[in-house]
């Protein structure tokens, strides 16, 4: 049983680092989730009032110019979708995915989960970690 600060208690001091470093990724994760586009909002704000209002120019110049590129296919990153911190976020939730028939890779899929977890976090973390991509393959 760890220490109470402001009614709040904390992790006992035995709990492993990868443990710990799991739970910072999974808060951060839910952070951004809830709170990460009004933060940015605010930011850009706040520099509009500073001598970097340029970047917010910048990045709202942007934003016009990108806006399309959602319904072409996003930019996917595999530099990110292979980070650690995907993986410490994907072995927080006890999540596997299990493959119930071969899939055509050249055809188009819509796939419905359920249950939903806590936000999205059940399917982002499968679909980016080592979901989709191995729906193909032997499992």
């Amino acid at each position: 049983m760890g220490r109470k600060i402001a009614g709040v208690e904390l992790a006992p001091l035995n709990v492993p680092l990868h443990r710990r470093i799991q739970t910072l990724c999974a808060f951060t994760t839910s952070y951004l989730f809830f709170f990460g586009g009004l933060t940015s909002i605010l930011f850009l704000l706040f520099l509009l009032h500073t001598k970097y209002y340029w970047i917010t120019l910048l990045y709202v110049t942007w934003f016009w110019f990108d806006r399309d590129t959602s319904s072409r296919g996003g930019r996917p990153s595999q530099w990110l979708r292979n980070s650690a911190a995907y993986r410490y976020l994907r072995d927080y939730f006890p999540i596997s995915l299990v493959k119930t028939a071969d899939l055509d890779p050249k055809e188009n899929y819509l796939i419905g989960y359920h249950p939903h977890g806590i936000m999205v976090h059940s399917c982002y973390t499968c679909g980016s970690n080592f979901g989709w991509q191995t729906l193909s393959q032997k499992g």
